[in-house]
């Protein structure tokens, strides 16, 4: 994948997808190598128009939330989003397969330690800790997760903290071009309930305020991803993208959803 290294603050969450924050470099890994192909031919846009379900989920009240269980594992991407161990053995029926559907079964009121949850939006994902790492060229980016959890960014608002802009990331897709989780935040719409756990299983609980997508260009002006001392709100960011007419997939933009705390 190529990464531009300009004056910008850069945050990477699908295929050449970039978020622009600030007057610094960062960039949150991708998967493929910059553009992907597209399984689904004619289409030239990747955003909420190509989803193939629409929110089913159900609506769960917060003090209708239980946390229990253990945390679960974290697992090292490789340049694809994928396991650096494969998946065998990898339990994947109680996240989010995407495209707008939910699990099969799955109880909306029952969530686990490290763990976002947007019940009207059939979203659950499980969120792992990532920070700003430094590459050889001096470049700094964010070591984004497997495409089928989110990573919340250390340099951001804590989960719990009482201040400040909580950001949440993930990608779109997988490197074959088929929807992972975090594309059912194209379902999302203002006033859903939003949940999320940090490692200890603390709970805390939000309600969408704002969908939209942004271009790369005009992300540093709209939102503060590190304000750790500002108003608090969470923002949870995934890409949004266009197909080429060789058929491949550039991502150009992002795609943004803000909520308040409860």
């Amino acid at each position: 994948m190529s990464r531009t290294r300009t004056a910008v603050f850069r945050l990477l969450v699908g295929a050449a997808a970039v978020l622009v924050v600030s007057a610094v470099v960062m960039a949150l890994l991708g998967t493929g190598s910059g553009a992907l192909r597209w399984p689904w031919a004619g289409n030239n846009q990747m955003g909420p128009s190509q989803l193939s379900a629409t929110p089913t989920g159900p609506r769960v009240p917060p003090g209708d939330v239980q946390v229990s269980g253990t945390l679960g594992p974290d697992y090292r991407a490789d340049a694809l989003g994928r396991p650096v161990n494969g998946m065998a053995g990898v339990d994947t029926s109680s996240i989010s397969p995407g495209g707008g559907l939910g699990p099969d079964g799955h109880d909306w009121r029952s969530m686990g330690p490290g763990q976002l949850m947007v019940p009207q939006a059939n979203l659950v994902i499980p969120v792992v800790d990532r920070g700003i790492v430094t590459d050889g060229s001096g470049g700094r980016s964010m070591d984004l997760p497997v495409s089928f959890q989110a990573g919340w960014l250390r340099e951001s608002a804590k989960i719990t903290a009482a201040a400040g802009t909580t950001v949440v990331a993930g990608h779109v897709n997988w490197s074959d071009g088929s929807w992972a989780p975090m594309s059912n935040l194209y379902n999302t719409s203002a006033g859903m309930e939003v949940y999320l756990t940090d490692r200890s299983g603390k709970l805390t609980s939000w309600r969408v305020t704002d969908r939209t997508e942004i271009p790369q260009s005009e992300l540093a002006d709209r939102v503060a991803l590190t304000d750790t001392s500002g108003p608090r709100r969470l923002v949870l960011i995934t890409c949004k993208g266009r197909q080429n007419a060789d058929g491949s997939i550039t991502f150009t933009d992002n795609w943004a959803v803000t909520a308040e705390p409860l």
